[in-house]
């Protein structure tokens, strides 16, 4: 109330407004009912069995103020009591601070107001727990980051007097400094537990609401310390908005439409040129911007070592060895460009695309009949990877990530103890007959054995199967195509019963193992040296036929 006085400048002598004489008439009247409060004179129970001592500070803040209060905790053998030893309030200033800032402030005075309960009760090792319902207090009180004046201040001397590990985060709805903060009246401070503390705190340690802090970060960092850094450069880029412009021809068009309005200003006004572009006027428009160019970028560009001239038109041009031909004064003496500007990037580009997204070689061609762009070609071949047309259809394909090859390929073994096997064919004999070969591959050392079979029949693999045991030894495993593998293409080798086979390799205990139907790429490791062999045969025999 006194502050809203200060704030409507009422003097000593005058009478109240009508709206603080109201508030000052409500707080007069329950003044009285203060006899009704007892505040306790024992701040602990039972001093010669509590244990555990520890003072529990709350900070709250609101428009109107903001607060802090302390609580003395103490441990008996079933229980937990608290009792209120000191709190203290402050009016907000008159200063629009945000709530934050507030918070902030009731943190500042709940470390002092700690360090002076700790001195009072000479207990200068007793442990003090802080606690807010502000989490950007919190996060600024935690962080040590660079902050501003104002936050920076309260920081520095909040963590002089506690330690930034000691505050937690508390819910407004459990926090008792909420009362004094926002303000309230006699019967409800009554029927408070203001005196005792919130039920939580009289609980076991591992019931307390502690969570996790999670700030409002853009109200958090709008109290970063702001560093501003200044910089003034004699030449400003005229063209800059152009850099938003999509294509090199807009540019011009626009600018031309400008030409032609500062012309219609100066000497046209009563009769302005209006209706489409000239070709003339294009022309004077591409002259101006590349002048422009030229002036921005050429100055700061490192020593060149051509030989240049200025043109009539002011443009600077290089002058190249076919200036004696009878030709365009653009072919014979092309305008310098730098290569670090945005519009030049922009007009290799819309040449480009007018070529049909031409390469690298044709586009530099094509450029330099009219420019002489200095490194030409790595600026181009830049401006034709960032072509999105170019980049959908030279993408290279994804790749395929090898997986490590199965223990039966890289285990130490014999030669021949893990094997593939596979049939290709037919060949022709000159008997007007067929034979086919069975070729068996090593799945470690990748040693090939061939065996020739005149039929598809079982016992006629049988046979070969038999051979190749005698001659290399019998092995442990083997893998081959399921027979259904090869409907469509090898018919003939459904004809081949590979259960009996099976069961033929069980007696001779050999784990014979098929490949799923359909999966032709599991027995990559023989199909590859089937290939191979097929290559070797239509080189050497091509449509002879064998004895």
């Amino acid at each position: 109330m006194l502050q809203e006085c200060w704030t409507l400048k009422v003097k000593w002598d005058s009478e109240l407004p009508a709206s603080i004489w109201q508030k000052f008439q409500k707080w007069k009247d329950q003044l009285d009912r203060l006899k009704a409060i007892a505040v306790p004179r024992c701040m602990i129970e039972d001093p010669e069995t509590s244990q555990n001592l520890s003072l529990h500070v709350f900070c709250d803040a609101s428009k109107a103020a903001y607060a802090t209060c302390i609580f003395l905790r103490s441990e008996n053998e079933n229980s937990a009591s608290c009792q209120l030893v000191q709190a203290r309030s402050r009016v907000a200033t008159l200063k629009s601070f945000s709530i934050p800032r507030l918070e902030l402030l009731a943190c500042t005075i709940g470390a002092r107001l700690a360090r002076t309960v700790k001195e009072d009760l000479k207990l200068p090792s007793l442990p003090v727990f802080y606690w807010s319902d502000s989490t950007n207090a919190l996060y600024w009180i935690k962080k040590s980051e660079n902050w501003a004046v104002f936050v920076s201040n309260r920081v520095k001397e909040i963590r002089n007097l506690s330690n930034p590990d000691d505050w937690y985060y508390v819910p407004g709805s459990k926090n008792p400094a909420d009362l004094p903060s926002r303000g309230c009246s006699v019967d409800v401070l009554a029927k408070s537990k203001w005196w005792e503390g919130p039920d939580w705190l009289r609980g076991p340690p591992k019931d307390w609401p502690i969570k996790e802090i999670y700030p409002d970060f853009e109200i958090v960092n709008t109290e970063k310390r702001k560093t501003v850094t200044s910089a003034t450069n004699s030449e400003t880029n005229k063209f800059k908005f152009f850099n938003d412009v999509s294509s090199f021809g807009k540019i011009v068009r626009i600018m031309a439409y400008v030409l032609r309005f500062c012309n219609n200003l100066k000497t046209n006004w009563m009769d302005p040129k209006k209706g489409k572009l000239e070709v003339a006027e294009l022309y004077e428009a591409e002259k101006v911007i590349l002048k422009e160019i030229q002036l921005e970028t050429l100055a700061e560009e490192k020593q060149i070592k051509l030989n240049t001239m200025k043109g009539d038109d002011g443009l600077i041009r290089v002058e190249t060895r076919v200036s004696c031909r009878k030709d365009l004064e653009t072919f014979r003496y092309p305008i310098l460009l730098p290569n670090t500007h945005q519009l030049v990037k922009k007009l290799i580009m819309e040449k480009h695309i007018e070529l049909e997204h031409a390469g690298t070689q044709t586009l530099m061609s094509n450029l330099r009949e009219s420019y002489w762009i200095i490194k030409s070609r790595k600026t181009i071949r830049q401006v034709v990877r960032s072509c999105i047309t170019c980049k959908r259809f030279s993408a290279r394909p994804l790749e395929t990530v090898s997986i490590p090859l199965p223990e039966d390929r890289v285990r130490d073994a014999a030669i021949f103890e893990v094997c593939g096997v596979d049939l290709c064919g037919p060949l022709f004999l000159k008997e007007n007959k067929k034979c086919w070969i069975v070729l068996f591959t090593c799945a470690i050392y990748r040693a090939v054995h061939l065996e020739l079979i005149t039929s598809l029949s079982t016992d006629s693999f049988i046979l070969a199967f038999r051979r190749f045991i005698a001659r290399r030894g019998r092995p442990t495993t083997i893998y081959s195509d399921n027979g259904k593998n090869f409907v469509g293409t090898f018919n003939a080798l459904n004809s081949i019963d590979w259960d009996k086979i099976q069961d033929f390799a069980l007696k001779i205990k050999i784990q014979w193992k098929f490949s799923p139907p359909s999966a032709p790429w599991w027995g990559g490791f023989w199909e590859r040296l089937v290939g191979m062999l097929k290559n070797v045969l239509k080189k050497s025999s091509w449509k002879s036929k064998l004895k």
